[in-house]
């Protein structure tokens, strides 16, 4: 048994680092653009660019999650809205033709694109806050 609860904590870790990477590596670009340039620019795409790593963490807390039954509902319903947002928010801009160029990107299409991938961020920011907890949990509770 005690390996397999140290199997579960160190892939609650593995899952909750893949999460957060891309936002902490959003953020320190940020801070070194900032000492360069003096201006404060946030790429704030680079979560989504490396989704792959994105939906590997979600996965690996979701399967956890579903496991231990800590924080099952949130972080699945949380994991699924994650993809929603992500495949909604590229469908909507290849739709309208935001994607291609062939469309200006104004008006409703844009700020649907824009909402989804603000949500994205935030989801993603949020259920790697619930695989800290996750963790806590864990490792108070086995």
């Amino acid at each position: 048994m005690k390996f397999k609860e140290q199997a579960l904590r160190i892939a609650t870790l593995l899952g909750t680092f893949l999460l957060l990477a891309p936002i902490v590596f959003m953020l320190i670009l940020s801070i070194f653009h900032l000492i360069k340039e003096g201006k404060l620019i946030i790429d704030f795409l680079i979560p989504l660019e490396i989704f792959p790593i994105v939906l590997a963490g979600t996965g690996i807390l979701t399967l956890i999650a579903c496991k231990t039954n800590i924080y099952k509902k949130r972080i699945c319903s949380m994991a699924i809205l994650l993809v929603v947002m992500f495949v909604g928010g590229q469908y909507v801009a290849v739709v309208t033709g935001i994607a291609d160029g062939s469309t200006p990107a104004t008006g409703w299409p844009l700020i649907i694109v824009f909402a989804s991938i603000i949500i994205f961020d935030v989801l993603t920011v949020i259920i790697g806050i619930h695989g800290i907890y996750t963790y806590k949990k864990l490792r108070n509770q086995l």
